[in-house]
């Protein structure tokens, strides 16, 4: 009896805390879930030992963790033109250390350590070959540089003449070719070759170009340029920095580092998506996708940044105090010089022809798309839409107002977790296929030595493979893309839509008509599986529309156009030379006519090369303009109003450089445009000048500061 007595008790007791009981018990079991539905992740991985591996300027210890993780935070900066961007980075390295020539200060410092990477650099470097197109060898990145950033040419042939074997009098030829390419970028040289390729369609496409990579001596990273010793000594240089910054009283909180690490990637997201303003949602998405693709946390990444913004502090506060001196003002006061204010008239950007083929497209252009006669004068009237789709479907389109959003398998897969990640990599059969992609992945029979072998791979091949993977894992899911296109955030867009040609995807007569049936399959709608919209229609499009010359000749439109004319001459004169050495040539015959009205409009005879026909192409019509403005400003200015072809017009105040015109007068016409002189006045040297002798100031302080901070390292 006392024992039942006593099991009557306990279930008494049981029943009145059950609610309690249970709730401890879940508590213990998502914990447990949470915890061991993670280990199986991480299961075979050796706990890594955090090593010492030196000493700071305060006494503190330096640990291989926080310098590795400080390392990656500032790889790959977005203004450094690699293929690979970090959207935390505004380009620490490239901005603050080596274009401000910290980085050289540092490499010579440390030289002996440094010699045995730099000597291995400098072998690629005299050993490089630029790019040279495959079947058209005058497209070339040395034909570009000589047009475009020249200064390049003149170090590369300061590398030919160098010795063989590196030694430290070629350090600062290293930095300038690095600093030389900063100017013109790789990016910008690869978007060049490929209008160069574009140019005629006679021209067989080299299919190596989309991927070539067409930086100085293939270097990607500063990694790639002065060797990883160099950019550990910069690591460590920083957080020295901070140290001594904290020494002399700076503060840096950890809310402030999280908030430009946010403006970093928020400006980044804007560069990239032009038009598009990121949201905040956006932005903090992109943030830590950014940071697990770096193998950071967040408060990791926060951490090293703060690091980071003590450095800047401290430098550029010492380049700044030099402006707060008296001696420094008044000597900038010396720079006042008589200026005058003056308007501006000029073509509009899109009609500076630079070359003679950029006028033939012009022409063209207004002879399909216009209304008269007349080959020199600006025409005025524009054809019935619909009369040239017909023959011309390129140069015409519907406008559709619509509701878009859009996502990317990557950017999709970069929402994927690390665990989802390293279970999908650990499989067999999925192991089976990144070892048929990355060759450098060694074998593992079990889950264990297969985690193993992925956690040997070198950071940017594990970057790589985390990538792939991801990407595999987006593929067998695509309810996850549904997910993200229900997400994202809505954009109000007008789609300008054309039969033929135009912004791709949203292009095409079978895409037109989805959009003229407001056809279901928009809901999720993708032409290559890599970008998918979701696409709704506010406002269908009523006619057709011509494209001015600034849209058609913002892509191929134009290109092809003109190509098809003068293809067609070249075939019924039957040169012998090839096509491609003879466009000139066909488009002076063709357009004869023109050529020969501007010469009596220049009173020239002809001109030394093709090209002058292009710079004087509007001299005509820039002499009606100015005879208006000065005989009828009102007239002059009610054409300003309602002309295609209006002037664009601005002040500016300028140096005066003995202009020998009144005030309210007009200049003669040169390089495409006139002004008419405001007012004279004195004020201070331009901003230009001002700048640039703060620039100097400010490195040199900077530069003085960084060799004192080195002595104490």
């Amino acid at each position: 009896m006392p024992f039942i007595k006593r099991n009557e008790a306990m279930l008494q007791f049981f029943r009145k805390y059950q609610k309690i009981f249970f709730v401890i018990v879940t508590f213990f079991i998502v914990v447990s879930f949470s915890f061991f539905g993670t280990f199986r992740a991480f299961s075979g991985r050796e706990k890594v030992q955090d090593r010492e591996i030196g000493q700071l300027v305060d006494g503190s210890v330096l640990k291989e963790q926080k310098l590795h993780g400080l390392m990656r935070l500032l790889q790959f900066g977005i203004e450094e033109g690699g293929r690979t961007t970090n959207l935390l980075n505004d380009s620490v390295v490239h901005k603050d250390i080596i274009l401000s020539g910290l980085g050289e200060i540092l490499a010579e410092h440390f030289f002996d350590e440094l010699e045995p990477d730099l000597a291995e650099k400098w072998q690629r470097v005299k050993n490089y070959s630029s790019y040279v197109h495959p079947f058209a060898p005058h497209i070339s990145a040395k034909a570009v540089w000589g047009q475009m950033a020249p200064q390049i040419i003149v170090l590369l042939e300061k590398v030919g003449e160098a010795p063989a074997e590196f030694s430290k009098e070629q350090l600062p030829l290293l930095f300038q070719l690095y600093a030389a390419q900063a100017d013109f970028p790789p990016p910008l040289l690869l978007q060049m070759l490929y209008y160069q390729q574009m140019q005629g369609n006679q021209v067989r496409p080299d299919p190596g170009l989309p991927t070539a990579n067409v930086g100085l001596f293939g270097f990607q990273s500063i990694d790639d340029w002065f060797g990883q010793k160099f950019v550990e000594g910069i690591g460590k240089f920083i957080l020295n920095a901070a140290c001594i910054a904290r020494e002399e009283g700076y503060v840096v909180k950890k809310e402030e580092a999280q908030v430009d690490l946010m403006r970093n990637v928020y400006f980044a997201l804007k560069m990239f998506q032009q038009e598009k303003t990121p949201t905040n949602e956006e932005t903090h998405n992109a943030f830590v996708s950014q940071t697990r693709h770096l193998g950071l946390s967040e408060g990791g990444a926060v951490n090293y940044w703060s690091e980071v913004l003590l450095f800047r502090r401290l430098f550029h506060e010492v380049g700044e105090s030099v402006f707060l001196d008296r001696l420094a003002l008044d000597q900038f006061k010396r720079f006042a010089t008589p200026s005058q204010q003056i308007c501006r008239y000029q073509l509009p950007r899109d009609l500076m022809f630079i070359d003679f083929r950029e006028m033939l497209k012009f022409q063209r252009y207004i002879e399909v798309a216009f209304e008269g006669d007349s080959i020199l004068d600006l025409p005025k009237d524009r054809r019935d839409p619909e009369a040239v789709r017909d023959a011309f479907p390129q140069l015409c389109y519907k406008p559709f107002k619509v509701e878009i959003v859009s996502v990317t398998v990557d950017g999709v897969a970069a929402g994927v977790s690390l665990k989802q990640t390293w279970d999908w990599e650990g499989e067999e059969e999925n192991f089976a296929r990144l070892q048929e992609e990355f060759p450098a992945l060694a074998n593992g029979d079990s889950m264990e030595e297969r985690i193993q072998a992925l956690d040997d791979l070198d950071e940017r091949t594990r970057f790589q493979v985390d990538q792939f993977a991801r990407r595999a894992l987006v593929r067998i899911h695509p309810e996850w893309i549904d997910e993200a296109l229900a997400r994202a955030a809505i954009e109000e867009r007008t789609l300008k839509v054309r039969l033929q040609g135009g912004e791709m995807p949203f292009s095409g007569e079978h895409f037109l008509a989805l959009l003229e049936t407001e056809d279901p399959s928009l809901v999720k709608y993708s032409t290559d599986e890599e970008t998918y919209c979701s696409i709704h229609v506010v406002e269908k499009g009523q006619g057709w529309h011509l494209l001015t010359f600034e849209e058609a000749n913002r892509d191929d439109t134009l290109e092809e156009m003109l190509d098809t004319l003068l293809i067609t001459a070249y075939a019924e004169l039957e040169f012998e030379e090839p096509y491609e050495e003879m466009r000139d040539e066909m488009g002076a015959k063709i357009y004869k006519d023109l050529l020969r009205l501007i010469a009596l409009e220049f009173d020239e005879e002809n001109f030394e090369d093709f090209d002058g026909y292009a710079r004087y192409r509007f001299d005509g019509f820039l002499k009606q303009m100015r005879t208006l403005a000065i005989n009828d400003p009102e007239g002059f200015a009610k054409l300003q109003e309602d002309s295609l072809w209006a002037l664009e017009q601005r002040t500016e105040v300028l140096p005066d450089e003995g202009m020998s015109i009144a005030v309210g007068e007009f200049s003669p016409i040169f390089n495409n445009q006139f002004y008419q002189l405001i007012e004279k006045e004195e004020v201070s040297a331009s901003q230009t000048e001002i700048a640039e002798v703060k620039e100097h100031l400010n490195r040199d302080a900077q530069q003085k500061l960084m060799r004192r901070l080195l002595q104490r390292i």
